[in-house]
């Protein structure tokens, strides 16, 4: 139901990856910023393609999009603190095992950063 994701992850990767790479005093950061926040928005409205499967589907698609809103925020952390986070990455991984495995999750809001 995910399918056509990856792309959209890719380039928000990307556009987080220069973002971290750039420095705050260069005068591109700008530009680099809008482009990382323009990927977040397309990943955040990212929409699964459900079939006639129900009730139990749209709960799934629910969660799946729910754990990419939260890698996403996850990732706008890790970029504007330029630090690892490894025990929320942990914790994230760990969500994302347990949805591929039951296709659901604990959903724990990450808010994004202000």
């Amino acid at each position: 139901m995910f399918t056509g994701i990856e792309s959209v992850i890719r380039d928000f990767a990307r556009a987080a990856r220069e973002k971290v790479e750039t420095l705050r005093t260069d005068p591109d950061i700008f530009d680099i910023w809008a482009e990382l926040v323009a990927a977040g928005e397309r990943l955040a409205s990212f929409t699964p393609m459900l079939s006639a499967g129900g009730e139990h589907e749209q709960r799934v698609a629910s969660f799946g999009t729910q754990l990419i809103c939260n890698g996403r925020a996850l990732i706008f952390h890790i970029t504007r603190a330029r630090v690892s986070m490894p025990k929320s990455t942990r914790e994230f991984i760990d969500r994302c095992a347990t949805y591929a495995a039951t296709g659901t999750v604990t959903v724990v809001p990450i808010p994004l950063p202000v």
